[in-house]
């Protein structure tokens, strides 16, 4: 533990030691806001004076060793007035010395500026970033958490800031991802079981690469399908846990909220696999879980084919520019796409708007309808397709080979690893990209939660915390994952990408180091 408190204590050392280099630093004046939001410590509401500075509040050292004195993350306080030097004690219960957790509770802006005090951990000095309000240092509660390692969490949807002890302090958007920089195997080793209802083969595909993040995070894996048996995989979860399993990936449909009761009551954490934790008739959602926004998908998708026409066909009119979207209309997931391509699609071609065909494809295939499109409207040069489907964007692709206008047409779709060994058969045709996400990458969080929260790190709730989505009134994360557009000019530099973030080497292709996105951006619409 001490090891690493000292790792987050150089981490803020290296941070504030950038912040108070500047010269005028010292001079600077900002507003501090009095926090308006509940604080629990340990399961307790306490009031305490409190500021928000740019986004983050900031506490009294004295306030917040009180609270937490008796705890394992206690420290104590000692202060030199002829040095002006603050020496913090690390697991020492706090001597009060008068004044602490004033009830008096600010309610006007105050000025702050940046403190020049000094504070050692021990005999170390560490610079933690504090300012000085009305006479008294305010400390950024996040400095405090990582330096003595206890969790701050933001629970946006009810306001409450929450300080627990029981957890070691994390960053939430790194929390759950593998750590190069851990040494797994001076950690326990742990049981993970892969527990499905269906027994579909795409289901060994993921437990390969589950396999071998169990493998580099020194835990155990095993798995186990119920054969479309409900009882049968409730069963499971408790004679597994009866021979030491001490986490889950599910995959269920109906029965996810007994899943998370048993559970709880066996005190075993799980993640879901691939469905979503979700009870439609209460609007209930259990768990984290990865999602896919489809409609910002289909943005991404209608966005890059229309740089492509700009930089490919760039004496084309837009009169002669046509846009073939492929809707399935059973199908709830295709209409997000088609939602995020029509709406691009007018933002860009807003004249021409009768270039946009959405096909459904209830009772046609990709070739057919795009040769039926094709044949219908002459006047229509230039061609883009943007395709939720793989094997519709291989339908498309015959339709315009077979009527040699290859050269006029560009086809992207949202496709899977299938893409790789596509591009590796042919070597020119009209599909030009395809939005993509590893599974290496698309497992790893699911997989990197369950261990934090089988270590006792952090709890589902705490989960990826500014992934949830609060106008839903959901009290979990839906954390979504990016996707990156692949060309046959950089799929194989994105694979070695992969290779490198995730240590499973699976190619053998030359890497430049170029990056990719690694983290989604939260949309607006999870907050407002």
């Amino acid at each position: 533990m001490k090891r690493v408190r000292l790792l987050l204590a150089a981490v803020i050392l290296a941070f504030s030691l950038s912040v108070l280099s500047a010269p005028a630093a010292s001079a600077v004046t900002v507003t501090a806001t009095p926090t308006s939001a509940s604080v629990i410590v340990d399961g307790e509401v306490v009031v305490f004076e409190a500021y928000n500075i740019d986004g983050n509040n900031y506490f009294k050292l004295r306030d917040i060793a009180m609270v937490i004195t008796d705890s394992t993350k206690q420290f104590d306080i000692d202060y030199n007035a002829e040095t002006a030097a603050i020496t913090l004690i690390p697991d020492m219960p706090y001597t009060t010395v008068g004044g602490e957790l004033s009830t008096v509770q600010d309610t006007e802006p105050r000025a702050a500026t940046i403190s020049s005090s000094r504070v050692f951990y021990g005999d170390e000095e560490v610079f933690l970033q504090a300012y000085l309000i009305h006479g008294n240092n305010f400390y950024k509660l996040r400095d405090l958490g990582a330096l003595f390692d206890f969790s701050v969490m933001w629970d946006g949807l009810n306001r409450i800031i929450k300080i627990d002890t029981a957890y070691r302090y994390f960053e939430d958007k790194t929390a759950a991802f593998y750590d190069a920089t851990i040494n797994y195997d001076e950690n326990e080793r742990y049981h993970i079981m892969s527990l499905t209802l269906e027994p579909y083969a795409y289901y060994d595909k993921y437990n390969d690469v589950y396999a071998q993040w169990a493998s580099q995070m020194n835990c155990n894996f095993t798995t186990y399908s119920a054969n479309r048996d409900s009882a049968l995989l409730l069963d499971m979860i408790e004679i597994s846990a009866q021979y030491g399993v001490d986490g889950f990936l599910i995959d269920t449909y109906d029965n996810y909220a007994r899943v998370d009761e048993i559970l709880s009551e066996l005190g075993i954490p799980w993640m879901p696999n691939n469905a979503a934790p979700y009870d439609y008739s209460s609007a209930t959602l259990y768990h984290p879980f990865l999602s896919l926004d489809r409609e910002i998908l289909g943005a991404q998708m209608a966005t890059w084919a229309f740089e492509y026409a700009k930089n490919t066909w760039p004496n084309a009119s837009p009169s002669s520019i046509g846009m073939l979207a492929f809707d399935y209309s059973p199908l709830s997931n295709y209409q997000r796409f088609i939602a995020g391509v029509v709406n691009t699609w007018r933002e860009s071609y807003r004249d021409t708007v009768s270039n946009l065909f959405v096909i459904d494809l209830l009772n046609s295939g990709g070739n057919i309808i795009t040769a039926s499109t094709l044949d219908n409207n002459p006047d229509i040069k230039y061609w883009l397709v943007c395709s939720y489907s793989f094997n519709d964007a291989d339908g498309a692709t015959r339709a315009f080979e077979n009527r040699s206008i290859v050269e006029n047409a560009c086809i992207i779709s949202y496709a899977d690893e299938t893409t790789i060994d596509y591009w590796g058969s042919y070597t020119s045709n009209c599909w030009k990209a395809n939005a993509y996400h590893d599974i290496r990458l698309y497992t790893e969080p699911k997989i990197c939660a369950l261990y934090n929260m089988m270590t006792g790190t952090i709890t589902a709730d705490q989960l990826w915390t500014e992934w949830i989505l609060e106008s839903a009134g959901y009290s979990y994360a839906s954390l979504q994952i990016p996707h990156s557009i692949l060309d046959r000019f950089n799929y194989t530099e994105y694979l070695e990408w992969v290779d490198t973030t995730t240590g499973m080497d699976y190619f053998d292709y030359p890497y430049y180091g170029t990056q990719f996105p690694l983290y989604a951006t939260v949309p607006d619409y999870y907050t407002n």
